[in-house]
């Protein structure tokens, strides 16, 4: 639909994204099949009414099988293949938070590439391909899918290990549509305490569209946006990792927390190597995506940590979550089974705006 305005956005790349294809050790490449995977993740973590409204937002393959209205296009195709074994290697993940929270790239037979920042910026663009009779329905469209995108490019990640601060991607600059307007990025912003005041600003308007989800068995984000954004910035992307990193493994090492039970909110599953437990995993499921995201955040050439967490089960239908063992080693999560992560955020709690 030519005749119809197109929403333009640029991404800048500010970690190394690992998002290769069916060859987990080839090229990495930002792919629009990647990125409309990621809004559509974002889109279920914000509206309560999601199972209702998503088949008309990004299409599906059942009931009325229609295509998305929206096509996603990525108008740079950007490919890289950099190694970076030796500054995240594994055997470094004592020393260096970016190691650790890089751990698997290099693991066993893992060898993987990725996009440097270098890259530069990824040209995104959103386009209607039909339109939903209704004003009220093509409204609700272009409300999803900029809440999503928005959402991605201040909080999100592409690729594997994005929870832990890879593939960060940032919203720079975007137009087109009259959600740009109302949305504006907060990147740009003079200094940490301005940049979450703008993503306060710009969740505000988002929950007046969308009411959060409410009993969800998935993650998901509530009434409320918290999120905890280092004051202090560092000269580089894996500096900030570093810091990140260093506080993350520092507290899951601590013996207080030392223990698979409390540890489970962080993400399964867990290899323990001086542990009873040995390995511990979700029980009827291989593996539950950790609560707490990081990024790294650029402002004024400095590049700041921020961490934030998801509402929400860690595995659909366990609260608590259940554990399963591989050594001997049976205590399960207590009640209060997010108790370790609510008590890192704590930790931070000084370190952030």
């Amino acid at each position: 639909m030519s005749d119809q305005p197109v929403l333009d956005a640029k991404l800048q790349i500010v970690t190394p994204v690992f998002c290769a294809g069916a060859d987990p050790n080839g090229v990495s490449e930002i792919r629009p099949f990647s990125l409309r995977g990621a809004l559509r993740w974002w889109y279920r973590a914000i509206d309560r009414d999601f199972a209702t409204w998503e088949p008309l937002m990004f299409g599906a393959t059942t009931g009325s099988g229609h295509s998305s209205p929206v096509a996603l296009q990525v108008r740079r195709w950007v490919q890289d293949a950099e190694p970076l074994e030796v500054r995240l290697n594994p055997r470094r993940a004592e020393e260096s938070g970016a190691a650790y929270l890089g751990y698997t790239f290099y693991l066993s037979n893992n060898d993987r590439r990725a996009i440097l920042p270098e890259q530069g910026t990824v040209p995104v663009r959103l386009a209607w391909q039909w339109q939903p009779r209704e004003r009220q329905n093509q409204e609700r469209v272009r409300h999803a899918w900029a809440a999503s995108l928005w959402l991605f490019g201040h909080l999100g990640g592409l690729g594997s290990r994005s929870r832990r601060g890879y593939g960060t991607l940032a919203l720079t600059r975007w137009s087109g549509w009259e959600e740009c307007a109302q949305l504006p990025p907060a990147h740009g912003a003079a200094s940490p305490q301005e940049w979450k005041q703008r993503l306060q600003h710009g969740w505000k308007k988002i929950r007046q569209w969308f009411h959060p989800p409410i009993d969800a068995e998935h993650q998901h984000l509530g009434q409320e946006l918290n999120v905890w954004l280092w004051k202090e910035g560092f000269a580089s992307w894996d500096e900030a990792l570093d810091k990140v990193g260093d506080e993350l493994q520092n507290f899951r090492s601590s013996p207080d927390f030392h223990k698979p039970e409390l540890l489970a909110a962080f993400g399964l599953p867990i290899r323990f190597r001086h542990h009873p437990a040995s390995f511990a995993s979700p029980k009827q499921y291989n593996r539950a995506a950790s609560l707490l995201q990081i990024r790294v955040i650029q402002i004024n050439g400095k590049y700041h940590p921020l961490v934030w967490r998801a509402d929400g089960p860690l595995v659909p239908s366990q609260k608590p979550p259940k554990l399963e063992y591989k050594g001997n080693y049976s205590a399960q999560p207590p009640t209060d089974w997010d108790r370790a992560l609510n008590q890192f955020l704590k930790k931070i709690q000084d370190s952030c705006v």
